[in-house]
């Protein structure tokens, strides 16, 4: 029989259904160092990293860039092109007119990766349409979706929302009824000028393929005095992380990077990890299959984030995050395609020499880090072990690599054995009548590399307790998960 450790007392404070106080005991025994994450705090502001950018520039008006497409119905409407006449930033941005007619007018983006912390759209236009009757709205397609409007999808404007009242629709604009931008941007109708719009991402777009349509509606009589139209530009995608690396680490055709480790300082962060993701910019091999990958936490954890992937497959300017909440591995033979990965390694004991720390990864998911200090050096070792020196077989990553660190001020830490931090953690419930019925326990984020060991009570004022899981799970390492 597993000898057990003593009793350890945690206070949840995710149970509202209780009108008392209670405990949660926590038994370990040789378990990794693991957190129980509840009632996140929300993170500290971050610095933003900007996955897609377009500010119609590289083209010669009336092009599009490439990616980019547009569709218009109505005699007069004009589909959206560039033009020199209006820029935010010069030469270009991309137009569409205001006729007196029935008419639609669209723009659509390619296809745009979204991220998990926080992403959103930024666009730069300016507009003179017919006040309530003409305008534009912004819709998203998430994944294989439908386009919908942006609002409709979950997303929430931070500035230049659209107008409050809705389109008239007594005069058949294909856009009747819906809120939209319209009349004067800012500026006069003989000059509009551009204002900003801040759009947050609704969190189905996180890790997300999405395309933004851009549509412009007019109905049948009048159209806006003066210069008259839509202008857009300077398009961003951005999301929160919490540091970066720009310089492009060189990856040889055998050993080890230059720089080898490269390196991203955290400062400043509050609480302890319970997320991380990882995002590269630009990876570049003739051979992905011969670079091994692994990320080491201040605090000397580490976990492999690639290794042995891709096969023979060349790769050229890929953007790849590693992600516990991506769907998918990236593939062992198959060519790698821009994307959210979980960390993959397809052949144990990778070699990756000093000064990485040695020894086996702390475990196969980035929950791995979870309940760690945040704050000091994350390092990236690579190494490119094709020992064959197959010198055709090189790369980089050229954009260097970026992180973002999850934290929350509310961890049950479980270390390797012994009593969980805080011992014990409490909520007390008061201002409920009658007697307890019913008593729900939710514990967040919950990760460990052996569940097995992990022993949870709950004990109520009166001193009543109950078990609610013990040598459940096995050896298998789980990360992220929520139990109720």
């Amino acid at each position: 029989m597993k000898k057990k450790s003593p009793t350890v007392f945690v206070r949840s404070p995710n149970i509202f259904v209780l009108c008392f106080a209670f405990l949660i005991a926590l038994g370990l025994l040789a378990a990794q160092f693991r957190p129980v994450a509840v009632n996140a705090q929300p993170d500290e502001a971050s610095p933003t990293s900007v996955q897609f950018n377009e500010n119609f520039d590289g083209v010669t008006a009336p092009q599009l860039p490439i990616g980019w497409t547009t569709a218009v119905t109505g005699t007069t409407a004009l589909p959206f092109a560039t033009v020199t006449n209006r820029p935010d930033t010069p030469p270009n941005s991309v137009y569409t007119n205001d006729p007196a007619i029935i008419s639609s007018s669209e723009i659509v983006s390619p296809s745009v990766r979204i991220g998990s912390n926080l992403p959103k759209l930024i666009f730069r236009h300016a507009f003179n349409t017919e006040s309530g009757f003409d305008g534009g709205v912004l819709e998203i397609k998430i994944g294989n979706g439908n386009f919908q409007d942006i609002l409709a999808a979950g997303g929430s404007f931070q500035t230049g929302a659209y107008r409050v009242e809705p389109l008239r629709s007594d005069f058949e604009n294909p856009l009747g009824g819906r809120r939209a931008w319209t009349g004067l941007s800012a500026g006069s109708v003989a000059n509009p000028t551009f204002i900003t719009t801040e759009i947050n991402l609704p969190v189905a777009a996180y890790r997300q393929l999405v395309q933004f349509r851009w549509r412009h509606g007019s109905d049948r009589v009048f159209a806006a005095e003066g210069v008259s139209g839509w202008w857009i530009d300077t398009i961003q995608v951005t999301n929160d992380i919490s540091g970066e690396n720009n310089n492009a680490i060189t990856i040889p055709f055998t050993g080890l990077t230059s720089p080898y480790p490269s390196e991203i300082n955290i400062a400043n962060l509050d609480g302890l990890v319970k997320g991380v993701q990882v995002n590269l910019k630009n990876f570049n091999h003739t051979s992905p299959d011969d670079v091994d990958l692994m990320l080491v936490a201040p605090n000397g954890r580490k976990v492999i984030l690639m290794s042995d992937v891709g096969g023979t497959n060349p790769v050229s300017n890929l953007n790849l995050s590693f992600d516990d909440t991506a769907t998918a591995s990236l593939p062992d033979d198959d060519a790698i395609v821009d994307g959210s990965y979980k960390p993959t390694n397809f052949e144990p004991n990778d070699d990756f020499p000093l000064p990485a720390p040695q020894g086996e990864p702390t475990g196969a998911m980035l929950a791995a880090f979870n309940g760690s200090n945040p704050n000091g050096a994350w390092k990236l070792f690579l190494v490119d072990d094709d020992y064959g020196n197959n010198i055709a077989n090189a790369g980089n990553i050229s954009g260097g690599w970026s992180i973002v660190i999850q934290t929350s001020t509310n961890l049950i830490n479980i270390p390797t054995i012994g009593a969980a931090e805080p011992y014990p953690s409490q909520v007390t419930i008061s201002g409920l009548q009658g007697s307890v019925t019913k008593a729900v326990v939710t514990l967040k984020n919950f990760s460990h590399l052996a569940p097995d060991d992990v022993d949870v009570l709950l004990v109520a004022p009166n001193g009543r307790n109950v078990v609610l899981m013990s040598d459940a799970g096995g050896n298998t390492e789980v990360g992220g998960l929520n139990l109720v």
